[in-house]
This record gives structure tokens, C-alpha cells and sequence, in this order.
């Protein structure tokens, strides 16, 4: 903030005290116009904000939360999904991205169950896929565990799998 009454000062003092041209003065304006625009436009992606961005074909879900529909106000429902991306030995790579969706009943009830597994300790993986035929999502699971992308990709398909344990090898003895 302060960053932004000290460039206001110096556009003031510059345009008031200074005898440049106008068109110096004007430049540096619009040049800090543009300081501002870009500026409050960046600092959302790092204070943490949704990204409208495609989900990734793979990745790993840390939380997620349904804001459904309000029919008083006429807004859409969304839904928040916090992941990271799986590489290829299907392991979180990255930090966590807060992903928006558009609300869609399957995939709002299916992201319930999500949490409900997520509250009782299991790691979910979820994975993103092309839908074959509109019966496939009919078929198949019975929507156990799939449900569509919302109203943005009508598509594809997200899917959520509980990961299994992951069997360590035992300890080596210890040897004094």
C-alpha cells in the first residue's frame, strides 16, 4: 500500500512542481495507471485465489467445497477443488492450487463424498477424462465415482479414487 501513496506523491509532485512537457506528464500517467492495473492483478494469483484454469489430467485432492446455487440472487454455484498435480509415479509435485468449477449436481454430490473420505483420513486422486458417450456416465459406475466437469467442459469427465496404503519395506535390523 505504501508502495502505491508513494508513486501517487511522485506523479503529483512531477505533474505540479516539474515544467517537462505534457506529454512526459501524461506518459507517466498512463504508465502508472498501468503500474496499478498489473499490480492488483497479480497480487490476487498470490494471495490465493480460484484459478478458472482446466483441472490437470492427474492429481491429488487435498480439500474441496460446494457453494451451491443461490435462486434468490441468481448466482451460479461453484466448486473448489484443492490439488496438486500427480507426476508420473503418481506422486503430488508442486504446491496447491485452488481450482473453480461451475456447479453441477453429479459432480457436487460426488465432491461430498470426497470430503466425507477425506475427513475419515484417505488420500484421493482424481483424474480427468474424456466422456465416450453421454450412457457412459449412466453406465459404467452408477456414479460411484465419477461425475461431470461442470458446465465449462461438458466433455469430460472427472473420476475419484481412495489411494491405497502404500506397503513399506521393513526396517533393516539394527546392527551395534
Amino acid at each position: 500500500m505504501g508502495v502505491y501513496v508513494l508513486l501517487g506523491v511522485l506523479l503529483l509532485s512531477l505533474n505540479l512542481r516539474s515544467r517537462w512537457s505534457w506529454w512526459i506528464k501524461a506518459g507517466a500517467i498512463l504508465l502508472t495507471s498501468a503500474a496499478y492495473y498489473l499490480t492488483y492483478h497479480s497480487v490476487n494469483e498470490l494471495k490465493g485465489w480460484p484459478v478458472p484454469d482446466p483441472l490437470p489430467e492427474r492429481f491429488a485432492v487435498h480439500w474441496v467445497q460446494v457453494d451451491e446455487p443461490d435462486k434468490a440472487t441468481g448466482e451460479e454455484g461453484r466448486i473448489y477443488i484443492w490439488l496438486r498435480h500427480l507426476d508420473d509415479l503418481e506422486q503430488p509435485v508442486g504446491k496447491p492450487r485452488v481450482h473453480e468449477i461451475l456447479f453441477d449436481d453429479v459432480l457436487a454430490q460426488r465432491t461430498q463424498e470426497v470430503l466425507a473420505s477425506l475427513m475419515d483420513g484417505q488420500q484421493i486422486n482424481g483424474f480427468v477424462r474424456m466422456r465416450e458417450t453421454v450412457n457412459d456416465q449412466e453406465a459404467g459406475s452408477g456414479g460411484q465415482n465419477k461425475g461431470n466437469l461442470g458446465n465449462q467442459e461438458s466433455g469430460l469427465m472427472i473420476e475419484f479414487k481412495e489411494v491405497g496404503k502404500v506397503d513399506l519395506p521393513p526396517k533393516p535390523a539394527d546392527i551395534s
